[in-house]
């Protein structure tokens, strides 16, 4: 066992990905009408965040600064999007997930620590399920391709299973809010 969870959630970050995915069957991600284009060409793109923690980057080097939050659906808090505007809510599956998921250092990056600190026994995965139930959000590494996304449309409910795909649908068909 590693000995910091951190390191530990990174050299499991394979499984942790497949326990969210086991978990949650669907991951939001909220951002701009202005970046649908964007999107639709390049799929959701990891971007740079700011006040990136020091493990992240002795693990991944500068590429781990960037990163695409996404909120995994039934998580008891959803954090609101970093963009500003009309915002869209896009959608993958947690079958399509990128390999490389795990916590959102960009939102709440100790909480992990002190759950390992009261409960030593406790797995990473269950960790790091934990740390994604309270907080409503994980990092992945990597892009999502276009063809894996969903959008929510006007009139449609809010479980991405009854969305479109990307491609389906205008852009003013998107739900704004």
């Amino acid at each position: 066992m590693a000995s910091d969870i951190y390191e530990e959630l990174f050299e499991r970050m394979k499984a942790g990905r497949d326990a969210l995915a086991d978990k949650y069957p669907w991951f939001t991600h909220d951002t701009a009408l202005g970046q649908l284009q964007g999107i639709r060409k390049e799929g959701l793109l990891p971007h740079a965040v700011s006040s990136c923690p020091s493990e992240v980057i002795n693990w991944f080097g500068e590429p781990g600064r960037q990163i695409v939050c996404l909120h995994p659906v039934g998580a008891a808090l959803r954090p609101h999007s970093s963009k500003y505007g009309r915002l869209i809510r896009l959608a993958v599956s947690g079958a399509d997930l990128p390999d490389r998921v795990g916590l959102d250092w960009s939102y709440d990056w100790n909480l992990a620590r002190c759950i390992r600190k009261d409960s030593p026994d406790k797995s990473c995965n269950d960790i790091l399920l934990d740390v994604a139930r309270r907080r409503g959000s994980v990092a992945a590494y990597d892009g999502i391709l276009a063809s894996k996304l969903r959008i929510w449309r006007e009139g449609l409910p809010h479980d991405p299973a009854h969305w479109p795909k990307l491609d389906e649908i205008t852009d003013a068909e998107a739900k704004t809010f």
